[in-house]
């Protein structure tokens, strides 16, 4: 089992995840209309939408290797494909920052300071980011330049602003990230005044060495190749939007929805990378439960014009087959890590010396 404290996490999010999910079953005609949609979809997709989020994380595994050998991390591939599975178990903590897990793990079997491969999980999430921000800004020109607009009617609201502030803030967000990373003499400050604080005083040196590593992973060198792979691979899920949605393509557009409304595939990978850009932005909220379902459901009802029953049946679905088909994964990764290695608590000394 995982330790305590990320139970209790993946129990949060699960009580949470399901009153969203109800409000928005509620608030989309509730359970029967629900129902009624979810008749006319053909549960052999089920498996198809599963096997393309499983592409994206065998995609990305080639990211999580490169990462964990640029730190020197020796385990075998194997070990390393089970950890990295494992992970996914804490997919669902605020930012996916709970897959830091991941460090015990390595920790547990070749003794890696979790200082030192903690700023992986941030690596992954910082080039993953930049990656949905190209799709998305690929994918946009593609719709329009196919004749969909995103912009609305006239008289409707401007979604173009909407999506706009999204892109750009996210940019200024990695940007200014990185500027801080690469930048010694504010970090070594900050370091020094957080070492005034009792109990942060022997962190120093963890926190210079989980600083050394970041800059090595997010170094100029290292970004590009990353980020791309982080294109192909979210490419899979959102092809799995669009193989969702297009089931439900049937429905007839509203009076509300923006003129040639309708599902195409720039449209979703366009949906699916600006929503779940939303929902990593606000890393509050785990996985950002409530903001991506409620914007996707939202571009799949008024722009490619889905009824609002069908729109969040498609949303459900999607992230039942990539974000908690990926928790159980997870588990399933982390009951068999603790058979073969042990059980890893972080009160028992599991954290120590990181």
């Amino acid at each position: 089992m995982l330790p305590r404290k990320y139970q209790r996490g993946i129990a949060f999010s699960v009580v949470l995840t399901a009153a969203i999910y109800l409000g928005l079953i509620v608030y989309n005609g509730g359970v029967e209309k629900l129902a009624s949609a979810l008749e006319r979809f053909p549960w052999w997709g089920v498996p198809i939408g599963c096997a393309l989020a499983a592409g994206n994380w065998f995609i990305r595994f080639f990211k999580w290797e490169r990462y964990r050998k640029l730190l020197g991390v020796r385990i075998t591939l194997a070990q390393s494909v089970l950890i990295y599975l494992s992970g996914f178990a804490l997919s669902v903590t605020p930012g996916k920052m709970g897959e830091a897990y991941k460090s015990l793990l390595i920790k547990r079997i070749d003794g890696s300071p979790i200082s030192r491969t903690a700023p992986i999980v941030i690596a992954e999430r910082l080039t993953d980011l930049l990656g949905l921000v190209i799709l998305m800004g690929a994918s946009g020109i593609a719709t329009i330049m196919g004749g969909q607009r995103l912009s609305g009617a006239p008289e409707g609201p401007d979604y173009g602003r909407y999506i706009g502030t999204a892109a750009l803030g996210t940019l200024i967000l990695c940007i200014v990230f990185l500027g801080v990373v690469f930048c010694d003499p504010l970090v070594m400050f900050i370091i020094k005044i957080m070492g005034r604080v009792g109990w942060l005083k022997k962190l120093d040196d963890k926190l210079v060495s989980f600083h050394d590593a970041t800059k090595k992973l997010l170094s100029p060198s290292q970004l590009l190749f990353p980020t791309l792979i982080s294109v192909a691979s979210w490419s899979c899920e959102a092809y799995a939007c669009y193989f969702i949605a297009n089931q439900f393509s049937a429905d007839k557009p509203g009076l509300d929805d923006v003129p040639g409304a309708a599902v195409t595939l720039p449209l979703c990978f366009f949906a699916y990378s600006f929503s779940m850009i939303a929902g990593n932005i606000l890393f509050l909220l785990p996985a950002g439960v409530g903001v991506t379902e409620g914007l996707l459901g939202w571009l799949l009802d008024h722009i490619a014009g889905l009824i609002q029953a069908s729109s969040i049946s498609c949303t459900l679905l999607l992230r039942a087959c990539t974000l908690w088909f990926a928790v159980l994964v997870g588990l399933i990764s982390t009951t068999l890590f603790e058979r073969w290695y042990g059980r890893v608590e972080e009160n028992n000394g599991e954290a120590g010396g990181t």
